[in-house]
C-alpha cells in the first residue's frame, strides 16, 4: 500500500526515501510517482504519495516494463516507476527470471463502518423487492457518506450480519431471514457483526450509527475505550452516533448543542477518550434526550425493546398506547401520577414533531444539520490524520 506524506520544513526526497525505504538512493521512486521533474524541489505542505515497495513480479518471456506498467497501473507510461524502484539503468533490458519490485500506488484509506437501524434495512427492502445486501448503502447515514471524499474513506455499511447474505424480497422476507428478532436481539446481532468486522480489519477506522445503529456503535465504542476491544483503541479515529439511546448526559459534539437529559436506555456512555466521539441528538428526540428521572420513558423503553422489531415511530406509538395499562399492571413499578403525566407529554411531543428523522433537515447548530456537520468534520480530518 502507498501512503500520503505532507512535506515538512527541511524535507528532501532522499531523506524521505531513507526514512520510508531505508535507502536514500531510492528517491527517484518518490519523484516519478509524484511526477516531480526536479527532485531537488519540493515545497512545505506539498502532499506526496509514497509508494509501497513490497510487491514483486518474476519476469517471463515477452515481458516489458511498459507492458508491466499497463498490467499493474493501466498506464504504459508509468514504466519509469518500475525502473526507478529496481534501479534499472536501461528500462529496455530485463531478463527472464528476474524479480522486479512493482511499486504499489494503492493508497490506504480510513474504513468507516456505517450502522443503520435494522428497521432502515427493512424499509429499504420494502422499497426494493428485488433484494437487499448486508452492505448496501441505505438510510439516514447516506446523507453523511454520500458527501465524503472517496480518496480518504472506504465505506462499509453494516445493515445486518453478512452471514445471511443478500435477501430477496421485501421487508417481511428480511425479518423472516433474521428470525423476526426483538429490537434488543437485533441490536445485539449488530454489535456482534460490527465487532467481527473490526477484528477482521487492519488499520484505522471510524464508526457511524443512527438510531438503533447509534446504540450499536455506542456500545461497541465503549468496548474499544475500556472493554474487550481495547487493543483497537489506537486505530479507532471516530465514533459519530446519531440519536443514540446510550448518549451520556452532557455528551454532544464540537461546538454542539446543549441538552438537558440523556439517552432513553439509561445505560449511558460518557467515557469516550481518546476517540473523536460525537453524539448528535435533536432536542425533542427522546431516544437520545430523555428525562430518565422525571418520566417512565426508560422503563417503557426496556419493555418495548423486547417486542418484535419495529420502526421508531411504531415503538413510541406502542409505548403511548400501552402506558396506562402498564402503569395499572404495576410493570412500571410504583406510579407517581405527575411522572406518568410527564411521560405522556414527552411521548405526545415526540409523535407530534417526530425529530427522530430530521437529522438531515433540522439544523443542529445554526446553518448546519447533524449530517452536514459530521461529513464536514470527517472530510476535514480524514486527510489530516494519516490512514494506516
Amino acid at each position: 500500500m502507498a501512503i500520503r506524506y505532507t512535506v515538512a520544513a527541511r524535507d528532501t526526497l532522499s531523506a524521505l526515501a531513507g526514512r520510508f525505504y531505508g535507502d536514500s538512493s531510492l528517491y527517484p521512486v518518490i519523484a516519478v510517482a509524484n511526477r516531480i521533474a526536479d527532485p531537488n524541489v519540493i515545497r512545505v505542505g506539498q502532499v506526496l504519495v509514497i509508494p509501497g515497495l513490497t510487491a514483486t513480479h518474476t519476469v517471463v518471456a515477452g515481458d516489458t516494463l511498459s507492458g508491466l506498467a499497463e498490467r499493474f497501473y493501466g498506464d504504459r507510461a508509468r514504466f519509469p516507476l518500475i525502473a526507478a524502484a529496481n534501479k534499472l539503468a536501461d528500462p529496455n533490458t530485463i531478463t527472464v527470471g528476474q524479480t522486479l519490485i512493482i511499486p504499489d500506488l494503492t493508497l490506504t484509506k480510513h474504513r468507516l463502518f456505517c450502522v443503520p437501524g435494522t428497521w432502515e434495512a427493512v424499509a429499504a427492502a420494502n422499497a426494493n423487492p428485488g433484494g437487499i445486501s448486508p452492505s448496501d448503502p441505505i438510510g439516514m447515514l447516506t446523507g453523511i457518506t454520500n458527501a465524503l471524499d472517496p480518496q480518504w474513506f472506504d465505506i462499509e455499511y453494516v445493515n445486518y450480519p453478512a452471514s445471511f447474505g443478500p435477501v430477496p424480497g421485501g421487508g417481511d422476507a428480511l425479518l423472516d431471514a433474521l428470525g423476526r428478532p426483538s429490537y434488543r436481539a437485533s441490536r445485539d446481532m449488530g454489535i456482534a457483526e460490527l465487532t467481527r468486522l473490526i477484528n477482521a480489519h487492519e488499520g484505522t477506522f471510524g464508526l457511524l450509527g443512527y438510531s438503533q445503529g447509534g446504540a450499536v456503535v455506542s456500545l461497541v465504542g465503549r468496548e474499544i475505550v475500556s472493554g474487550s476491544l481495547q487493543s483497537r483503541r489506537g486505530d479507532c479515529r471516530w465514533v459519530h452516533a446519531l440519536a443514540s439511546p446510550h448518549r451520556g448526559l452532557g455528551r454532544t459534539f464540537h461546538l454542539g448543542n446543549s441538552l438537558a437529559f440523556q439517552g432513553i436506555s439509561g445505560d449511558n456512555i460518557t467515557e469516550t477518550h481518546p476517540i473523536d466521539w460525537f453524539d448528535y441528538c435533536l432536542p425533542g428526540d427522546i431516544y437520545g434526550n430523555a428525562d430518565i428521572a422525571g418520566t417512565y420513558l426508560k422503563q417503557a423503553y426496556d419493555i418495548a425493546t423486547e417486542f418484535t422489531l419495529t420502526d421508531p415511530v411504531a415503538m413510541i406509538i406502542g409505548i403511548a398506547e400501552h402506558l396506562v395499562d402498564w402503569a395499572n399492571s404495576g410493570i412500571l413499578g410504583p406510579v407517581d401520577p405527575a411522572r406518568l403525566f410527564a411521560t405522556a407529554v414527552a411521548l405526545t411531543n415526540f409523535l407530534r414533531d417526530f425529530p427522530h428523522d430530521k437529522y438531515g433537515i433540522w439544523d443542529i447548530i445554526p446553518a448546519r444539520t447533524a449530517l452536514a456537520h459530521s461529513a464536514a468534520h470527517l472530510n476535514y480530518w480524514g486527510p489530516r490524520i494519516p490512514p494506516a
